[in-house]
């Protein structure tokens, strides 16, 4: 199990090769015992009876959908912005993010809002300005996610959720 001193030492940017695969829910069982052996459940997963936690994402897009196409069109340096939280319940903290990628490479820039009125950053360039005040990785994650939002006019387009259950390697740092 990680601690929370090591999970908390996460950075605000993450860079990582990423593979996802749709795989038989009769796999997951076995899949889960080999990935014990180089792994731990991560915090959210350790958490649950059943070892699944909710993941709800609201992803932002140009009035063009200029991201999703970008997506579509397997654009080898693209990016998407979405907020995020976790559970079934709406709780603070979410998290402002941007995942790009550059070739093979996922980079992602992550910051929690722990502010009640978080949504005005929506509707207000100023209100989101005034927010950040700090130097640190989060509050320089947090400026470039509403910069990116004014400067391509991205809005909220759509929600997903699902269900997750989530590793931290026992090896290395990451």
């Amino acid at each position: 199990m990680m601690s929370n001193e090591k999970q908390k030492a996460i950075p605000a940017r993450l860079d990582r090769y990423e593979l996802k695969y749709l795989i038989p829910e009769s796999m997951i069982q076995p899949i889960s015992d080999f990935a014990s052996i180089y792994c731990s459940l991560d915090k959210y997963s350790f958490r649950e009876p059943d070892q699944f936690y909710q993941i709800n994402n609201l992803y932002l897009d140009t009035p063009q959908f200029l991201f999703l196409r970008k997506r579509i069109e397997q654009d080898p340096n693209r990016f998407n912005m979405r907020v995020r939280s976790y559970g079934s319940e709406a709780a603070l903290p979410y998290f402002v993010e941007i995942k790009q990628k550059i070739g093979g490479v996922g980079r992602k820039y992550r910051a929690p809002v722990d502010s009640q009125a978080w949504q005005e950053i929506f509707y207000d360039p100023e209100q989101s300005c005034q927010l950040e005040s700090g130097q640190d990785n989060a509050s320089r994650s947090r400026k470039l996610f509403y910069r990116m939002m004014w400067t391509y006019n991205a809005e909220p387009k759509v929600i997903t959720q699902y269900w997750r259950k989530a590793f931290v390697s026992n090896v290395n740092d990451y």
